[in-house]
């Protein structure tokens, strides 16, 4: 008797522990899907939290908003626009 119910319970941890690795797989498939964009949304809570450090490039920002042109402004963007992307690449290698 001790061994029937000493081998049920060892079927029972066996698709225990079946199941718990599948949802292991599960999730692991569904953070993948989202780690992406999660880290997008990360960078962008990283440069709000270093621009609230640094209220004088905010207003820097805003200066040069108001002070630019329409026409200019598209220029200056980009300038910027370039500048990142050589700033990405030069940071890949």
């Amino acid at each position: 008797m001790a061994n029937a119910s000493l081998a049920a319970m060892l079927r029972r941890r066996e698709a225990l522990v079946e199941r718990a690795a599948a949802q292991r797989a599960a999730l692991a498939a569904i953070a993948d899907r989202w780690h992406r964009p999660l880290a997008w949304f990360n960078r962008g809570i990283g440069l709000l939290r270093a621009l609230s450090r640094r209220p004088d490039l905010i207003a820097l920002a805003v200066m040069f908003l108001v002070r630019a042109r329409h026409g200019r402004l598209a220029v200056w963007l980009g300038r910027a626009a370039t500048a990142w992307q050589w700033y990405r690449a030069l940071r890949r290698r």
